[in-house]
């Protein structure tokens, strides 16, 4: 009978390459136990950073070494023994690599977590509110933007202000509309776009599947800091996720609403059309105090569009005229303030929402780093979960407590305790005479 040649993968941290090296604690354990029968061949070293991509790129290497081994020895027994993210190397080796499963007697994975990856449920809701949002505050800008060409006018008199002012509430109006049109159309093609990519990172990224053939070994210990960590940030996450599904469903209705009022024909855009209108002039007219205070009064924020509603500057001087016409301008005064109240209120609570949604994707996208530093860019819109075991039924050889508190709680025990060790013998030994 050959002998068992062991490949050893370290995990993600420096400090944890130590094991693997020849002449290792580690080893000579191994060797004392089970005797000449043991080969170590030549550690399996990579970047160890916390990246999905740097583990499929030694996952890479770990496939090509093993199969040219194998062929130099093919009476041998091989088996791969990973630590924590070295699991996962082997992980997706097998993944991608099925002639592996046969030239791989056996995979021992020392407290490695196994990534499960999905879409979430309301995923398309929030490319829709990413979009959308950003549109929204991208006609506010615009309309805000336009008002600089109002100030430089040479002729300051309240005919070529106002008509500058409608001017630009009309352009607001039209753009704003375009973004109707244009949202739901972009949102649709962009979910159609993110969808099977979405669908392909999933798979890839996915070491919750192992394929049959080698023998595998699963070994924890009890108090494993690092799968705590993974847990406390999926625990973050989870809150957070549901926050935002919440807000993303409230974003993408209201949007949904105005693209179907575009769809009931005149009554529904007039309805839009009116609305564009009232809240541009709003936002145009708060605009032009604010920046007529800033220029003349050096007026506070507060002051000048805030209380800009109440006034008494906004008058129309139209001489003497008709009652009738006074009744119109007086009307018209109240409609404008009206607009400014409104248009106020609006944007402060969609970019306070969306000011929110967005701190919500971050804090999704930054607990999802921990996972895989990548995965930061598609955080919101999966979902993560880390396990102790892939799926199926596989038996966990979970370590005791330490009674005496001489280990403690440790992500190395399955390879620097004595429990750990005489494990991965005993597991060793069957896989040998077996």
């Amino acid at each position: 009978m050959g002998k068992i040649r062991i490949i050893s993968i370290h995990g993600t941290f420096a400090r944890d390459a130590d094991w693997v090296r020849p002449g290792s604690s580690f080893q000579k354990a191994i060797l004392e136990r089970v005797g000449n029968d043991i080969v170590f061949e030549e550690p399996l070293i990579w970047s160890g950073r916390n990246s999905i991509k740097h583990r499929k790129r030694a996952a890479d290497r770990f496939s090509r070494r093993l199969l040219a081994s194998k062929s130099d020895h093919p009476n041998d027994t091989w088996v791969a023994i990973g630590h924590s993210h070295g699991g996962s190397v082997i992980a997706y080796a097998l993944k991608s690599e099925p002639a592996l499963s046969n030239s791989l007697a056996g995979a021992a994975f020392l407290a490695t977590p196994f990534i499960d990856i999905r879409p979430q449920n309301a995923w398309q809701h929030t490319v829709r509110t990413l979009w959308a949002g950003s549109a929204v505050v991208l006609w506010i800008v615009l309309t805000v933007a336009l008002i600089g060409p109002v100030l430089e006018m040479e002729v300051w008199d309240a005919y070529g202000n106002d008509v500058a002012a409608v001017a630009v509430a009309l352009v607001s109006m039209v753009f704003g509309l375009g973004l109707v049109r244009v949202v739901p159309l972009v949102s649709e093609r962009l979910i159609a776009l993110l969808k099977p990519r979405l669908d392909r990172l999933c798979g890839s990224v996915s070491t919750s599947l192992l394929p049959s053939g080698p023998n595998f070994a699963f070994i924890r210990s009890p108090g494993d800091e690092a799968a705590g960590v993974l847990s406390v940030m999926q625990m973050l996450a989870w809150p957070f996720m549901r926050l935002q599904a919440r807000l993303s469903a409230v974003f993408s209705a209201a949007t949904g609403s105005a693209a179907k009022l575009w769809r009931w024909g005149w009554i529904g855009r007039s309805i839009l059309i009116a609305t564009a209108l009232f809240i541009a002039q709003g936002f145009v007219v708060s605009a032009v105090f604010y920046a007529i205070d800033q220029v003349f009064g050096s007026q506070s924020i507060w002051s000048s569009i805030i209380l800009a509603p109440f006034d008494d500057s906004l008058e129309f001087d139209i001489g003497d005229v008709p009652l009738w016409a006074q009744r119109a301008r007086d009307v018209a005064v109240i409609i404008l303030r009206v607009a400014m109240v409104v248009s106020l209120v609006i944007g402060a609570v969609i970019g306070a929402a969306f000011a929110m949604f967005l701190a919500v994707v971050v804090l999704v996208s930054v607990s999802c780093m921990a996972f895989g530093a990548s995965l930061w860019s598609v955080g919101p819109f999966v979902e993560l979960a880390v396990e102790p075991l892939p799926r199926g039924k596989w038996p966990l050889n979970r370590l005791g407590w330490d009674p005496q508190g001489t280990i403690g709680l440790s992500h190395s025990s399955p390879y620097s305790s004595p429990e750990g060790v005489r494990a991965l013998t005993e597991w060793l030994a069957a896989l040998h005479c077996g």
